[in-house]
């Protein structure tokens, strides 16, 4: 599950695919590009890692180890750094995107209308950029990084299940299922599940309490009128 957690992220990149010139070619060619790109990086850390240190496999921080082993003290503060970035960038995109996809479920009445409110100055979902803070670092301090990253690798599985359900529905509507996506999504489906059957019970405990938080908003903007209802989308 943690390998996983390393690869996923990719998906994030429809939710801006509304302000794309061209999105039905770039969102597939961008997820493409970044699953083939982030592979292509993670083999040749792995290949570095077996050929230079693989006997620091044991440490918690393996990689600083080995490029310790290889270029010394600079080697392990490049990683340390580079970690760093990566972390923060990871952040970063998650403070711009999970925030916007609150404000557009609350436009269309999946979520309470206080989502929706843009800030008159800076013109961002502010309410959404608030919650996301203080619900992140509620959780923060609820459990360590390794459960909270297998807890959001669950939910991003439960996305990608239901998003390969949805694939043989819509192509059935038009008449025809094509066999090797329907071969596709039963493959994801089943590896999403399997991978999902390896999680501890902190994380499920975790991902239990998103859904029961989720579950609640979503009753209580049930109440509410949407601004623009899913039949009108």
């Amino acid at each position: 599950l943690l390998t996983f957690y390393a690869f996923i992220g990719f998906e994030g990149v429809v939710e801006a695919a509304g302000e794309f010139k061209h999105p039905k070619r770039d969102v597939p060619l961008s997820i493409v590009t970044m699953v083939s790109g982030v592979t292509l990086l993670y083999m040749a850390i792995i290949w570095a890692f077996i050929a230079i240190g693989p006997q620091f496999a044991g440490e918690d921080n393996a990689l600083a180890g080995v490029a310790g082993a290889s270029m010394g003290q600079i080697g392990s503060l490049a990683i340390v750094v580079a970690a760093s970035f990566s972390i923060g960038a990871n952040n970063f995109a998650s403070g711009v995107a999970q925030p916007r996809l609150m404000y557009g479920m609350a436009e269309r009445g999946m979520l309470p209308r206080w989502f929706e409110y843009v800030h008159p100055r800076f013109l961002t979902p502010f309410n959404a950029i608030l919650f996301y803070g203080v619900a992140a670092m509620l959780f923060g301090l609820w459990e360590g990084f390794e459960v909270l990253a297998i807890a959001g690798t669950l939910v991003r599985l439960v996305t990608y299940v239901v998003t390969s359900c949805a694939l043989p529905v819509l192509e059935h509507r038009e008449g025809r299922i094509d066999p090797l996506h329907l071969f596709c999504v039963v493959f994801a489906v089943a590896s999403s599940l399997f991978i999902a059957a390896q999680a501890q019970t902190q994380s499920w405990l975790v991902f239990g309490g998103l859904l029961v938080v989720g579950t609640l908003l979503y009753f209580i903007a049930a109440r509410q009128k949407p601004e623009y209802p899913l039949d009108e989308a």
